[in-house]
């Protein structure tokens, strides 16, 4: 189900949401710039036709971290893109350290 060997973000989305619907453009954004980090994962999930034993899902958007190793899954707050890259920044290993090797 999950590579528990890297850090993935996901989304949860209707297709009918509004605020997915505003979400999206920024969740693209984030995954294009991340996406030559190989241990993060950023991923979208149709919560309307799947069904998963990790989450229950009460409302749309719904972005939950699941770190590498097996860490305790975290609902992720942000709605735009500089929010959520924030929380990666704090919160992901895998987008810490490609962050201090393009610093040096």
């Amino acid at each position: 189900m999950l590579d528990d060997t890297k850090d993935v973000l996901v989304e949860y989305y209707a297709d009918w949401c509004g605020h997915c619907k505003s979400l999206a453009p920024h969740y693209e954004q984030l995954a294009q710039e991340v996406e030559g980090i190989e241990d993060l994962v950023i991923a979208k999930m149709l919560g309307t036709d799947n069904e998963t034993s990790l989450l229950h899902v009460s409302g749309y958007p719904t972005l939950n971290f699941y770190p590498k190793n097996g860490g305790q899954p975290t609902r992720v707050m942000g709605r735009d893109y500089d929010s959520i890259k924030l929380w990666l920044n704090q919160n992901s290993e895998a987008y810490q350290a490609a962050n201090t090797k393009t610093e040096l």
